[in-house]
């Protein structure tokens, strides 16, 4: 219909026929619509569409309609300015597409987008401290699928660090494909080796006092604690410790928040060495007294058994002591004890018997080698000694001394007579040694 639009879909000729109504005349012409087709342009790419945040974007899109009449390239539905070509660098995020005129007809492309994905959220633990050879756990978190840290550590499983280290851990999203990282410093202190010392004897006799100044080679540590056979000692914090009683000594230290502990010391207490004396406790017939009392000042009495006898061991030095037995004289002596055991034969008197003192004195040690002690030697004027056959073989006066030097006589069996300020004498069987 003349004037009225129409769709056209094909190259048609179309014929009018114009007529003059009044004369009944009419005449033709004819008009050729060439009909063109839409152009259908597609775009495509060979790079990542997905990137993600904070790399570089640089996409290029190409069309496969080649030398066409003009090409327009959109993004996000709005034109580009100055994109006439075939191809496009996206350089951005968007959607983008590609409108193509080709005789004079436009055709719009396909779309495609270009995505920027997030990172994922990783964190590294905060940097710490610790000690040279202690086991420790670095675990991440945030929001990423998967966790990997540099230096062959495995996230969340314990491992034993030697070194200052800062270690790196890489998160990763496997869906996207993008990953960030974060790090730790793990400071690693050493761990102190303290060494005690001290300028005071390790080794001490028994009874007397200890005192041991033990000092530690660190000084102004975090801490120090004190030890005794492996035990903590109260209250012994300090750089130094005074000990006073045997056993093994050592030092806690505690240096930048670790921990070592100190070579070890021992005090010793060296027993003194004791020897058996044995009271033999008899009356004038010679007979056996039970349940003599012997007390020596400073140790428990004694009391004598169905023999007469009663033992005790003392180290060497000078003693004295009372025997006390019923119906028996108070008897007091004194005796020494010289690296060697030592027999005491003591008589006792009835009450009212008038004594023999020198009963009370003694020879010792029986053998003996050079010198022949003597107990109560102040009850003994003269000394004699004779040999079996009777000879004298040495006579010595005392003046108060408590030993006669037998070194000039020969190994063998002698008799020694004591001979008291009363003229009363006592007789010792005694042998000298080879």
């Amino acid at each position: 219909v003349d004037g009225v639009p129409f769709v056209i879909t094909e190259t048609t000729t179309f014929t009018v026929t114009g007529t003059n109504t009044t004369t009944g005349c009419s005449a033709t012409d004819e008009v050729v619509v060439t009909v063109n087709p839409i152009p259908e342009p597609f775009i495509s790419t060979i790079d990542n569409l997905a990137v993600c945040a904070g790399d570089d974007i640089n996409v290029v899109f190409t069309s496969d309609i080649q030398n066409a009449q003009a090409y327009q390239w959109f993004k996000d539905g709005a034109a580009i300015t100055g994109t006439n070509l075939s191809s496009y660098t996206a350089t951005e995020s968007g959607s983008y597409s590609l409108e193509v005129t080709e005789s004079g007809c436009s055709g719009h492309s396909n779309s495609l987008e270009v995505v920027v994905n997030p990172l994922p959220i990783v964190t590294a633990p905060a940097d710490f401290e610790t000690c040279s050879g202690e086991t420790i756990t670095l675990t991440a978190s945030g929001d990423a699928t998967s966790y990997t840290w540099d230096n062959s550590v495995v996230d969340g499983v314990p491992f034993v660090i030697s070194e200052t280290t800062a270690f790196t851990v890489t998160g990763t999203n496997t869906t996207t494909g993008c990953s960030a990282t974060d790090e730790v410093v793990v400071t690693v202190n050493p761990i102190p080796v303290p060494i005690i010392s001290t300028l005071d004897p390790l080794e001490w006799t028994e009874g007397e006092s200890i005192i041991v100044n033990f000092t530690v080679d660190i000084a102004d540590a975090d801490a120090y604690q004190w030890l005794l056979n492996g035990n903590l000692i109260t209250d012994a914090i300090e750089d130094s410790y005074v000990a006073s009683e045997a056993g093994i000594y050592s030092v806690e230290v505690t240096l930048l928040g670790c921990l070592g502990t100190s070579n070890s010391l021992e005090i010793n207490v060296v027993p003194t060495e004791t020897y058996t004396v044995t009271f033999t406790v008899t009356n004038s017939d010679n007979n056996a007294v039970v349940d003599a009392e012997i007390t020596i000042p400073d140790y428990d009495p004694i009391v004598t058994d169905a023999s007469g006898m009663a033992t005790i061991r003392l180290p060497n030095g000078a003693y004295t002591f009372e025997i006390t037995a019923s119906t028996y004289e108070l008897y007091s002596g004194e005796f020494e004890v010289d690296n060697a055991n030592l027999p005491v034969a003591v008589q006792l008197l009835g009450v009212n018997i008038n004594p023999n003192q020198l009963l009370t004195v003694n020879t010792y040690p029986n053998p003996f080698n050079n010198d022949i002690y003597i107990t109560n030697a102040k009850l003994v004027k003269r000394v004699i000694v004779l040999n079996i056959t009777g000879q004298r073989v040495l006579e010595i006066n005392l003046d108060g001394a408590n030993k006669v030097n037998a070194q000039s006589i020969k190994p063998g069996v002698y008799i020694v007579r004591l001979i008291g300020h009363d003229g009363k004498t006592a007789i010792h069987k005694m042998i000298k040694e080879y």
